[in-house]
């Protein structure tokens, strides 16, 4: 069964060792395998992650912010940023875990 979630992106290091930084939310969708303790995964893990969509905050109240298209090179290198660490499929984990998978 494939879930969704809205997942806060605060303070994302765009580049390694680069002060710019993207904050917004982004629309993923996953799925959860279950555990295989037969080849040492003793607990489900999250598979087939995909982002669906990436909207940027506005630079202070007035400003709506902006949804990036999916060509655009800006939403390429946050999505990377993105898959560059487990931190997003450590949220979508907990989502399923901690019942917002059930919500939808």
């Amino acid at each position: 069964m494939r879930h969704t979630m809205e997942y806060t992106i605060d303070e994302l290091a765009l580049l390694p060792g680069c002060a710019c930084y993207a904050y917004g939310v982004a629309d993923v969708e996953y799925t959860v395998a279950p555990a295989e303790p037969d080849v040492g995964i003793m607990r489900p893990y999250i598979d087939d992650l995909c982002i669906t969509g990436i909207a940027l905050d506005g630079i202070d109240m007035s400003d709506p912010g902006r949804q990036l298209d999916s060509t655009e090179p800006l939403y390429k290198l946050i999505e990377a940023a993105l898959f560059r660490d487990d931190a997003l499929s450590h949220a979508c984990l907990e989502h399923y875990e901690g019942g917002g998978a059930w919500d939808e």
